[in-house]
Formats: C-alpha cells, sequence, structure tokens
C-alpha cells in the first residue's frame, strides 16, 4: 500500500481527488483482505472442527466446548503463572497484580527517596561547627 496521504500531497504529480481515489482502492483492498481472511479462517475452523469430530465420534458442539474450555483454561493459567513464582511475598503479588508489563519506552520514573541520617557515617564536629545537615 502507498505511504501516507499528505507524504503523498508534498509530490506535485499527485492531484487531491487522485489520492482521494487511490486511497479508496486500498481501503477497498484491505476490507477484501481483511473479509478473505476471516473467511478463511472460519471454512479452516469448521473443517477441523468436523475432522476432530469424526476422529473422536463425539458431537461438533462437545469438540467446540472442548476447546473453548481448554483455551479458558489457558488463558486463566497464564494470568496465574505471575503469581506461583517460589518465595514470593504477598506484598510482591499485590505489586504484581496491579501493574502491567511495561516496554523500556514506558518505564515509570523512580522518585526519589529519603534516607534515615545515620550519625555514624559523617564527622559530629562538622555538624556542631554548623557544616552539617
Amino acid at each position: 500500500f502507498s505511504p501516507n496521504t499528505i507524504s503523498m500531497l508534498q509530490k506535485s504529480e499527485n492531484t487531491f481527488c487522485g489520492l482521494r481515489v487511490r486511497k479508496r482502492l486500498e481501503r477497498l483492498g484491505q476490507l477484501m483482505t481483511i473479509v478473505a481472511l476471516f473467511t478463511g479462517l472460519k471454512i479452516g475452523s469448521s473443517k477441523l472442527i468436523e475432522c476432530l469430530s469424526k476422529l473422536t465420534g463425539r458431537r461438533s458442539t462437545t469438540v467446540v466446548a472442548t476447546i473453548v474450555s481448554g483455551m479458558a483454561g489457558i488463558i486463566l493459567l497464564k494470568k496465574l503463572a505471575v503469581f506461583l513464582i517460589p518465595g514470593l511475598a504477598p506484598a510482591d503479588v499485590l505489586t504484581k497484580a496491579n501493574v502491567r508489563s511495561k516496554g523500556p519506552a514506558e518505564e515509570e520514573a523512580t522518585f526519589h527517596t529519603i534516607t534515615a541520617y545515620d550519625d555514624g557515617e559523617q564527622d559530629l564536629s562538622a555538624n556542631m561547627s554548623g557544616g552539617g545537615i
């Protein structure tokens, strides 16, 4: 498919009406591609169900129910697998349940933390002379 409309309008040989017709034809082609894809998926899945029905000797509704329940079970196990890590604390579970996975570009900004004052690390004479905290 062609580049976006703005970049194509910047070329002097393209007219607005010509681009409108071209984009409409491209959208029609995209729609036909999607319809063909879904039609192929429907025909393929119905043939698969019919084949599994004959192979197992069960009705097609039983085969469909088994496939759907199996897929639902897999999705549920995938969601629960996050919590099955050995040694995971309850606080970690709450954190994992509320946070969605983010890509490297979407990392949350870290907040500055306040650390406790430890007088063992600084010279007490510096504090007394006004050079401390």
